[in-house]
């Protein structure tokens, strides 16, 4: 139900924008659940017409089963680097998701969204980032989306870039501070002390 109904959300905005959208949501819902912030996806600046593929939820789901594998998306010769982006992505949301288990008591879910839908390049686009987390369109999206998910626990990624305002999204759309716990780093740039510092920090 909840993938159905953010599926119709970008559906409708594409109609209105005409723009490239990287879908995101679910990736394994459970009764609870974890939803991690990041900044954008990798489109490598393609600036074509329609939602793109899910791009985590494939790479988990691939590497969910054996972690040896890669996701493969369809006309695309996976590089080393690729190959390391999805090891480092896999593991780092893994192992907070395991150790927010083992803190809670609980088997969290893993919901995970981009906050700018229209992708950019290796390098993020901070003003297309700032953008969706301003313009009053964009950011009804998110606190729509997040709404919808209505997650039990939020992880933001690189939340000094981000700043304040991704944190007045998640009140907008009823997440309570308590819920909410900012990671300095980025899933494909972090270390294990990192982790486990933010970790310490785990309300």
């Amino acid at each position: 139900m909840k993938t159905q109904e953010i599926n119709k959300l970008f559906k409708e905005y594409l109609e209105k924008h005409k723009t490239i959208m990287t879908l995101d949501g679910v990736v394994d819902e459970k009764e609870e659940n974890i939803l991690f912030i990041l900044k954008e996806s990798n489109t490598d600046n393609r600036k074509d017409i329609g939602i793109k593929e899910f791009w985590f939820k494939n790479v988990f789901s691939v590497k969910s089963k054996n972690v040896n594998e890669y996701y493969e998306p369809k006309g695309i010769a996976l590089t080393r680097d690729h190959k390391k982006s999805q090891t480092k992505y896999y593991n780092c949301i893994s192992k907070i998701k395991n150790e927010y288990d083992k803190k809670f008591g609980k088997d969290y879910g893993i919901f995970y969204i981009n906050i700018n839908k229209e992708g950019g390049g290796a390098i993020s686009h901070g003003i297309d980032i700032k953008e969706w987390l301003t313009c009053k369109e964009k950011r009804d999206f998110l606190i729509k989306q997040i709404r919808i998910l209505a997650p039990e626990k939020v992880v933001v990624f690189s939340a000094p870039v981000v700043g304040s305002k991704i944190i007045d999204i998640l009140h907008s759309a009823d997440i309570p501070d308590a819920n909410i716990n900012k990671a300095a780093f980025h899933p494909s740039r972090y270390t294990d002390s990192q982790i486990e510092q933010f970790l310490e920090e785990v309300k």
